[in-house]
């Protein structure tokens, strides 16, 4: 999984929520439900944005461009690197990227099958979950998820957007094609050992 470069320094409750904070996706709601036209059963019709809203899920991924490095893959040794057709010698080049449109939300979606760590204290999605709620106030939260008299409760809500922050990529796995894999990866995939 690629990982977007969050920090793991030392861990404070503070600063594992800024960090998850930052990365927060808005996914507002569209504000025209409906269109003017009716449908064949004389409701209105629901909007196309509104529609895109509902049926969109947490792994939706799109097609991005990217800036990335380029090392001349294509030039021969030594040749003038102003002649590369990647990059027109420039060093940079745009690349076209598979990457999460919700990348947070997905996180969200795995984080969403961890239990909880012991009887009384929530799974660590509804942790983060009431605290994006309570505006990033993790006492406010706490005591709204009635952990507040836990000794351990700011370790708790910790390690709740510890794991979060574990499952968050900007971009899906890639998946290596039937044609690009060895004859032996391929034996493998057929007797169940791979992927």
């Amino acid at each position: 999984m690629v990982r977007s470069g969050m920090r793991h320094e030392a861990e404070s409750v503070s600063g594992v929520i800024d960090e998850v904070r930052w990365r927060w996706d808005d996914r507002d709601a569209p504000i025209r439900l409906h269109d003017a036209a009716f449908g064949d059963d004389g409701a209105p019709r629901l909007s196309a944005p509104f529609l895109r809203y509902l049926t969109a899920h947490a792994f939706t991924v799109i097609e991005a461009d990217e800036t990335d490095t380029c090392h001349h893959p294509r030039l021969p040794a030594r040749a003038d690197p102003f002649t590369c057709i990647d990059c027109g010698g420039m060093g940079v080049k745009t690349v076209r990227r598979a990457r999460y449109a919700w990348p947070m939300w997905a996180a969200l979606e795995r984080l969403r099958h961890e239990p909880p760590e012991r009887p009384g204290v929530p799974a660590p999605a509804v942790i983060v979950l009431v605290v994006a709620a309570s505006r990033w106030n993790w006492r406010h939260a706490a005591r709204r998820l009635g952990i507040a008299h836990h000794d351990d409760a700011e370790a708790v809500v910790t390690r709740a957007f510890a794991k979060l922050r574990a499952r968050y990529a900007e971009r899906p796995t890639p998946r290596v094609a039937w044609t690009q894999m060895s004859e032996s990866q391929q034996r493998a995939v057929e007797d169940g050992e791979g992927s």
